[in-house]
């Protein structure tokens, strides 16, 4: 069973306060690889809001069930970590802040039967974001190995 709307939105509100406790980071530390020839923290900050950009864009705002097709992967990762690499902290932080409010706002404006019906692959709305929790999760524990 997919987790429910309030669950994603406090995974997201959470997601939101941490990486906004990333700011008191130092920029040295900011910039510090996860691991040797890996991405560095700023990197993968703007990686996460590069795909919720992405979800909002060439997901959750179709309503006609004509989604784009998906991106390059590899050429998508490669354009957000250029990204977190040529911005600053606080607006790759800020960036990353104002596209996971909007990925909320259009969550809560979903009505609750249009969240669980097949959505994009036969993927709910609910289990399609489930996806994101996972994600952020795995980046999330990535960071904090290196800034505890």
């Amino acid at each position: 069973m997919p987790l429910s709307r309030e669950v994603l939105l406090k995974h997201s509100n959470d997601m939101i306060k941490w990486v906004l406790s990333l700011k008191k980071l130092s920029d040295c530390k900011w910039r510090t690889e996860i691991a040797e020839g890996k991405w560095t923290i700023a990197e993968i900050i703007s990686h996460l809001h590069a795909w919720d950009y992405y979800m909002i864009d060439s997901r959750l705002s179709i309503h006609n069930g004509e989604f784009p097709s998906p991106p390059d992967v590899d050429e998508y990762n490669s354009f957000a970590a250029e990204y977190g690499r040529n911005e600053t902290k606080g607006r790759v932080i800020n960036t990353f802040i104002n596209k996971r409010n909007k990925l909320n706002e259009l969550l809560k404006g979903f009505e609750e039967d249009d969240l669980i019906i097949p959505f994009y692959r036969n993927y709910s709305i609910l289990e399609y974001l489930e996806g994101t929790v996972e994600h952020d999760l795995h980046h999330k524990k990535q960071i904090l190995r290196i800034i505890d």
